[in-house]
């Protein structure tokens, strides 16, 4: 199980100090969506270049699915997200241009039907990402839908969002298609970022995954 750190700041300076303490213990550095609305694309080519990390890019696109595509994997994205609530002439433009530029296409789960998410796996889709975003304050979690997808899904999941040691138990059955652990604000915002991401790598590397968002 791969760990993957989501920055969710406002700026690179930010993730730069963070990822000098961590990058060795993190499998995938996440350029998170408010940095790329914050500073652009170009954090993407910078993270690539400093770290040598594959990166994740969560546009979270929503429309013109090819342009956002050809913008990101241009910066040297790895991973880029749709969001599964787009239209899905939108989904399969995006999944086919991500296709074309060697990217993987991760599909985000945020207000999206469970049924829907699935069928981007009849489009193409490389990825489920089961996420729990950050203004959900209340209502369904991570692990209460992937009891409803785990049995159809036929793609690696990556889990995001709102988790944390007390979910253990309930995660365990699940573990042979749980790929990776996103954590984002539990190492980000942490006062010992380096310990918290040595515990989650030591969580990620037991299939466990302890610490999530």
């Amino acid at each position: 199980m791969k760990l993957q750190v989501a920055f969710d700041v406002k700026s690179y300076s930010h993730l730069q100090k963070i990822m000098k303490d961590i990058h060795r213990h993190i499998d995938i550095l996440e350029v998170g969506t408010l940095l790329l609305k914050s500073e652009g694309v170009d954090t993407i080519k910078k993270a690539k270049k400093e770290f040598g990390l594959p990166v994740f890019a969560d546009l979270k696109c929503m429309d013109a699915g090819k342009f956002e595509v050809q913008i990101a994997a241009d910066a040297g994205a790895d991973y880029i997200t749709i969001l599964g609530a787009s239209y899905e002439n939108n989904i399969k433009e995006f999944i086919d241009e991500c296709k074309k530029s060697n990217v993987k296409s991760v599909v985000d789960s945020i207000n999206c039907p469970n049924d829907k998410i699935l069928r981007t796996q009849d489009m193409g889709i490389d990825i489920i990402e089961l996420h729990t975003g950050y203004m959900n304050k209340v209502g369904s979690r991570p692990w209460d839908d992937i009891e409803q997808i785990y049995n159809k899904a036929r793609v690696p999941i990556f889990m995001s969002g709102g988790m944390g040691s007390a979910n253990l138990k309930e995660m365990e059955k699940f573990k042979p298609k749980i790929d990776t652990v996103v954590v984002g604000r539990a190492i980000v915002y942490s006062d010992n970022p380096k310990e918290e991401a040595k515990k989650a790598e030591s969580d990620a590397a037991a299939g466990l995954g302890a610490l999530f968002g």
